[in-house]
């Protein structure tokens, strides 16, 4: 209520009541971070189950390892960035432990990507249906232990909402993470 009462009195902005909540866990796993950043509409996505018999072994091996963790994070409308931006994103994930950053550009004629020949058919459905990729789309992809998987798109998933102006700056947006 002091929240609340303090941004009515000073912005003259309504929050919500009670504050939506979601748990440590849940906020990890479709964050990538403990303190989420919920103006944007990205989130990471598990994939690890439709990876462990692809023959990309930079998925396969820790899709099948029960410690590690296959990512995507869909960026609508990111397939116009250009080599050279996913190679400074490929970057920016290195310094968070990342050994790199795979990726596949959605177009209306398929994917272009150079980790699409290691997709069957069916597995490129079942990927595209998981992650609802769209014509137009990027789609990241980091593979590792989750506290690598976490930390590198989690704040490339900020990055990316504050470059790509996903961010409603003017918007509040809270939630008490729990657990």
């Amino acid at each position: 209520e002091m929240i609340r009462g303090t941004f009515k009195q000073a912005l003259d902005v309504e929050l919500p009541d009670p504050f939506p909540r979601m748990t440590y866990a849940e906020a990890m796993q479709r964050f990538g971070s403990d303190r989420p950043d919920l103006r944007t509409d990205l989130e990471l996505v598990d994939v690890a189950d439709l990876m462990a018999d692809v023959e990309f072994k930079v998925f396969a091996g820790p899709a099948k390892d029960r410690k590690g963790r296959v990512v995507a994070l869909r960026v609508p409308a990111g397939g116009e960035l250009s080599r050279k931006d996913i190679d400074d994103y490929t970057s920016y994930v290195g310094k968070y432990g990342a050994r790199g950053l795979a990726y596949i550009k959605v177009r209306e004629e398929g994917w272009q990507s150079p980790i699409a020949k290691f997709f069957t058919d069916e597995e490129k459905a079942q990927l595209a249906e998981r992650i609802d990729m769209q014509p137009g789309d990027l789609v990241f992809f980091v593979a590792d232990q989750p506290k690598v998987t976490n930390e590198a798109l989690g704040h490339l998933r900020n990055h990316l909402g504050k470059k790509l102006g996903l961010i409603d700056e003017n918007r509040f947006n809270f939630v008490w993470v729990t657990h």
